[in-house]
Parts: C-alpha cells; sequence; structure tokens
C-alpha cells in the first residue's frame, strides 16, 4: 500500500512557521529534517504520527480553506489552547471552529465529543449541536451539550 503524506507548500516562511508549530504543538510535534537549498526550505516534520513535507515555493503558491488541517481535541483545554495559539501573530478566528493562523494554513479545532454527538444514534440532538455549532466561533463543550440534550 503506498503511504499519503501532505504536502504543503508555502509562499514564504516556511521555516519560521515549523518553528511556530513547535510552540503550539511542544513535543507532538517532531522535526525530522530541514534544510534551505536554491529553491527555498523544506522539512519533513511529524505530529503524532502524521507526516507533512513542507516547501516554500514562492509567493504564486497561497494556501485557502478548501484545504485545512483538522485537530481532535480531547476536552475544552485543549480546544482553549489550540484556539488562542494558532491563530497568533496575525492570524484569524473564523466560524464553526476554523482558525488560520499567520502562515495562511486552515486548522479546524473540534472536541472529540462534538464529533461523538454527530456519530451517535440521537439524529435530533446532532441536529441541535449542529445548529448550535453553526453560531459559535471557538466550539465550546458544554454549549454543544446543552443543545444537544435540548437544553439550550
Amino acid at each position: 500500500m503506498p503511504k499519503v503524506t501532505t504536502f504543503l507548500m508555502y509562499p514564504e516562511r516556511a521555516k519560521e512557521a515549523m518553528e511556530f508549530y513547535q510552540t503550539v504543538f511542544g513535543d507532538k510535534l517532531k522535526l525530522t529534517g530541514g534544510e534551505f537549498s536554491g529553491a527555498g526550505y523544506s522539512a519533513t516534520f511529524e505530529i503524532d504520527g502524521q507526516v507533512f513535507q513542507v516547501f516554500e515555493g514562492g509567493p504564486h503558491f497561497q494556501f485557502t480553506e478548501a484545504f485545512s488541517l483538522f485537530i481532535t481535541c480531547k476536552d475544552q483545554a485543549e480546544v482553549d489552547h489550540f484556539w488562542k495559539e494558532l491563530p497568533a501573530g496575525g492570524g484569524e478566528e473564523s466560524q464553526c471552529g476554523w482558525v488560520t493562523d499567520q502562515f495562511g494554513v486552515s486548522w479546524q479545532v473540534v472536541p472529540q465529543e462534538f464529533i461523538d454527538m454527530l456519530a451517535g444514534p440521537n439524529r435530533d440532538g446532532a441536529a441541535r449541536a449542529t445548529q448550535a455549532m453553526l453560531k459559535m466561533k471557538k466550539l465550546v463543550i458544554k454549549d454543544l451539550k446543552a443543545a444537544f440534550e435540548g437544553k439550550e
């Protein structure tokens, strides 16, 4: 079976992005190679075993929200951490748990509990939780849970 790896083409500042992600993800991120060549900076890194290839390709390469990285968070503290850290330094918060970092990469910051609500058998609760999520920027588990349970 071939291995599939996420490849991110930064317009510039790829090395700075790697340094930034190291501060956001701490020891969960392992930079396994990085170097400057005549064409720009290239690197390989892992976050919890997910491998990423990075290359600095020039200004004609731009990120869009058509591609995002999805972070499944174990609790509200993790949601709060990534929601605060990822848009730092010039990024932007968006609707429904999405943030864009200062390098233009889009991230979805989603609690596992919300994913479980959507996947469970309570379809009415899932619909209510989804409607609550659509009104939020940062996803708040207690508010999603209240909507899921019909207590909002």
